[in-house]
């Protein structure tokens, strides 16, 4: 039997749990530690001894088999997955096998491994523990043990996820009391994100780890631009009943902000129902507290946006009872309200920009609601936030559908949202690359519709064809297929999955390659595999539209260049008609010709022409 052979039956023998061939078969080697403390290259991105092959399939007897006769390495690294159930599995990096047991909440194994020397302070690639596995189980007997037998409480994972932010975070209450009352974890330690162990609370929304924090002086830290304090956090969320239990650990004015941001949570549907007559009764009562006390709203004029119709948050009664039985005004006193309290770079406030404006536009108030998107993206221009690319996504499919109501966009708000998406690519090594690619191509196409069919004027005509122009410039291509805009537009299964965008965007799209063409396009741009955007037209279709064909070669396409696999677009097609039409519209120069025969007969010319000629050579 080979060594691979043999190695292959070791594996095996581990898989089906059969001990005694496996220890027969051990000892018959001269070195079996050879054998068992090397890694085996598993499926899925695995690395794995034979003894944590037998960890993961949990057989026990033949573990302790293991142990006791080989006394095989505990600290050789592995890499693993702990379900294969799951459709994306994690893989573990850099894991023990006892970090692995303890992962797999395997009391019995962990005690077996630490008595025979394992060592409990082993970190893994992210700097997780064994404790910590016992923290996330909330397994407080192998917490006790693993502690008594020297686990660093102290060690924390990236990014300084401390054990206690991880056992509130999974409301592990008991573990929680012996962290704090016996080994006296700091309950005012924050994670890398500013989270402390009360604001984790709150965030579960449970009441007795808020309570038994504040009992052990956990303090309502401040919210920051990016985070808000536990009292906010549980208003933000409308945990009425977390607000009363921090009340008492406030400020007067913290308590008079708290409620004000609880008010204006209550008119707001994504929170829950509506309740306008709570949002009246809180915001009432902090103007009566600001009025009798001194505190004015500070407002500042960066408040003061076009989007909320340049209004100012509401300083008396009077003003909050001019608000009643309109809708319209309430949704910007809330966001005033919440844009002062939380800040204009916060997430939350952010993405209510968002859901306000949906809602406008689902309930026709369709420019409204666009103004909310523009001030969302204009803040997120100003602090330098990136723009995921499924909320880009979500904005086209919105145009996509007024376009389809021919409702008319105002031609700045869709020049700003062209200017974002070429933005998203100036980062050329993100993972959604290609999706704000195409969705670059889709508002494109969409603007493009949209001066067809409407009056526009010059000057945001020129506006839109120089920024098309300058996306061209940076010659931007797919990163999975080096598809251009061109490619793409003339390729059928460019899609975006969603309706509203597919039936406005519709690919091959005439029009747009005419607006990209215009625009300086290269019509000879490869792909990775060196095809041309002709190349993709003429391999996709049947029946190809003869004006394309025209405004490819007025923009001098060469229909003679050849791809990876010396093929001519025409030689890619299937049938006669669009052969007959490639045909008749390719122009074939001297240059051209003397190009291919060079090719063709294996001339030599390196050295001899240009780099230029020689590009061109090599193209036919």
């Amino acid at each position: 039997m080979t060594n691979e052979a043999f190695e292959t039956s070791l594996i095996t023998l581990v898989h089906e749990g059969d001990i005694k061939t496996l220890k027969t078969s051990l000892l018959s080697t001269s070195d079996p530690l050879f054998y068992l403390n090397r890694t085996y290259e598993k499926p899925c991105e695995q690395k794995c001894t034979l003894l944590m092959l037998a960890c993961l399939n949990n057989h026990k007897d033949m573990i302790k088999m293991l142990v006791k006769t080989f006394h095989p390495d505990f600290e050789v690294l592995n890499d693993i997955r702990l379900s294969v159930q799951d459709q994306n599995p994690k893989v573990y990096e850099k894991v023990t096998v006892l970090w692995a047991v303890a992962a797999l909440n395997n009391f019995e194994l962990v005690k077996l491994f630490v008595s025979h020397g394992a060592h409990v302070n082993h970190m893994t690639k992210t700097c997780s523990t064994p404790l910590r596995c016992a923290c996330f189980h909330g397994n407080l007997p192998m917490t006790r043990y693993l502690i008594a037998h020297g686990a660093d409480v102290n060690i924390t994972k990236e990014p300084k996820d401390t054990n206690l932010i991880l056992s509130v975070f999974r409301q592990h209450t008991e573990l929680v009391r012996y962290l704090v009352e016996e080994l006296h974890c700091d309950v005012n330690e924050c994670d890398s994100d500013h989270r402390s162990p009360l604001s984790l609370a709150v965030e579960r929304g449970s009441i007795e780890l808020v309570k038994y924090l504040l009992s052990h002086n956990a303090q309502n830290f401040s919210s920051t631009p990016n985070h808000l304090s536990p009292i906010m956090l549980a208003a933000e969320k409308r945990s009425v009943d977390l607000v009363e239990i921090l009340m008492s650990h406030c400020s007067l004015f913290e308590q008079i902000e708290t409620e004000e941001l609880l008010g204006s949570s209550y008119a707001c549907s994504q929170y829950g129902a509506v309740d306008y007559d709570k949002f009246f009764e809180y915001l009432s009562r902090t103007i009566e507290l600001r009025l009798k006390h001194n505190y004015p709203k500070k407002i500042l004029d960066e408040h003061m946006h076009e989007a909320f119709e340049y209004r100012q948050e509401c300083q008396t009664i009077e003003q909050l009872n001019e608000l009643r039985n309109n809708s319209e005004k309430i949704s910007i006193e809330v966001l005033l309200i919440r844009q002062r309290l939380l800040g204009k770079s916060n997430a939350k406030f952010r993405n209510l920009l968002i859901y306000q404006g949906a809602n406008l536009i689902n309930t026709t108030h369709y420019l409204q609601g666009i103004r909310y998107w523009m001030y969302q993206l204009e803040i997120h221009q100003t602090n330098a936030i990136h723009i995921l690319s499924k909320q880009l996504r979500y904005y086209i499919k919105s145009f996509a559908i007024l376009t389809h109501r021919n409702q008319l966009i105002p031609m700045q708000i869709l020049l700003q949202i062209l200017t974002t998406a070429m933005n998203t690519l100036k980062n050329q090594n993100t993972d959604d690359f290609d999706e704000n690619l195409n969705n670059l191509l889709f508002i494109i196409t969409i603007i493009t519709q949209i001066i067809q069919n409407t009056s526009i004027s010059d000057r945001d005509r020129r506006a839109f064809y120089q920024l098309v122009y300058t996306i061209n410039q940076q010659q931007y291509k797919s990163q999975a297929t080096g598809f251009s805009l061109l490619h793409l537009c003339l390729h059928e299964q460019t899609q975006s999955l969603s309706h509203s965008i597919d039936r406005i965007c519709k690919y091959p799209c005439k029009e747009t390659v005419r607006t990209l063409l215009t625009c300086h396009a290269d019509p000879n741009v490869n792909d990775h595999q060196q095809n041309t955007p002709m190349h993709v037209y003429a391999f996709n279709y049947t029946i190809v539209d003869e004006s394309v064909l025209e405004m490819l070669v007025n923009a001098n396409a060469h229909f003679d260049y050849v791809n990876a696999d010396n093929e001519r677009p025409i030689d890619v097609v299937s049938s006669i008609h669009t052969r007959q039409l490639i045909e008749k519209k390719m122009k074939i120069c001297l240059k051209c010709i003397c190009a291919r025969f060079i090719r063709m007969n294996h001339v030599e010319y390196d050295g001899i022409i240009t780099k230029t000629l020689a590009s061109f050579v090599q193209r036919h």
